[in-house]
């Protein structure tokens, strides 16, 4: 019997402190010890494990706590239990499939590379990102604030307050007017740094984000037909962050 309360989850101790109650019914803890041959203190240990999984039960007699074993059909809530605990691992594998991949996809040389187009598309573009971007990350990023805030700027806060929440920092070299309140928000508290250059330095006409070491995000938003386009490559990622790192130190000493 033991081999079988073992494959329904229960170690051989436990399996042992539970058949020795099926027999004896509502007894003390030294009776069960003494039944089972487990000392004492392990006893204490295992009832109550066997009382969180609703198998065993207490009863009390004047001043003493006896234990009793519930009905054998009581031992099916072992089996709904690794029926919950394998519905949550689902989720947990689901929830990370995206990051897990986009790791896998890593080892080759060979970019991978999504299309989106719309509104929607580059909205569900930006999210697929926030997923597969290692949490506590950073990006870097050419962003044409004055587009995003005329025509995007309901999805602009939730997608940055998703970015906050994962913890990933950016640093954007941007166009924009003085008086966009995307780039008068708080920067500290949305974990960004913006250096703005004129137009007439750098006209930037598809924002661009970049993951280093992971990926490319374009956006063409400057058009009738919105699209975009996502590139997995550690190499294009690690050229485009080179190139930004160049651009920001420079920008940032010409601000001196």
């Amino acid at each position: 019997m033991i081999e079988i309360l073992s494959k329904l989850g229960l170690s051989d101790r436990e399996s042992a402190v539970y058949l020795a109650l099926l027999e004896l019914g509502a007894v003390s803890v030294q009776n069960i010890a003494h039944k089972a041959k487990v000392n004492r203190t392990t006893t204490y240990v295992i009832l109550e494990r066997l009382l969180r999984l609703g198998i065993v039960s207490t009863v009390e007699m004047g001043k003493k706590t006896l234990y009793r074993a519930e009905n054998p059909q009581e031992l099916s809530k072992l089996i709904d239990l690794d029926r919950q605990e394998i519905k949550q691992k689902e989720q947990y594998l689901t929830g990370a499939m995206d990051r897990l991949q986009a790791i896998y996809n890593l080892r080759d040389d060979k970019p991978t590379v999504r299309f989106y187009e719309g509104r929607e598309g580059l909205i569900a573009m930006h999210r697929y990102a926030h997923r597969i971007i290692p949490v506590n990350g950073q990006r870097y990023a050419y962003i044409d604030l004055d587009v995003l805030n005329d025509s995007y700027n309901d999805i602009a806060n939730n997608l940055t307050q998703e970015r906050v929440k994962l913890g990933i920092e950016i640093e954007i070299i941007a166009n924009t007017r003085s008086n966009n309140p995307i780039f008068n928000a708080d920067e500290h508290n949305l974990l960004r740094q913006t250096i703005v250059v004129p137009r007439t330095v750098m006209d930037i006409t598809v924002n661009t984000y970049i993951t280093p070491g992971f990926s490319v995000e374009y956006y063409c938003l400057r058009t009738d037909e919105p699209h975009g386009i996502f590139i997995q490559s550690a190499l294009i990622a690690d050229q485009l962050t080179s190139q930004f790192l160049m651009h920001w130190e420079q920008l940032s000493i010409a601000k001196t």
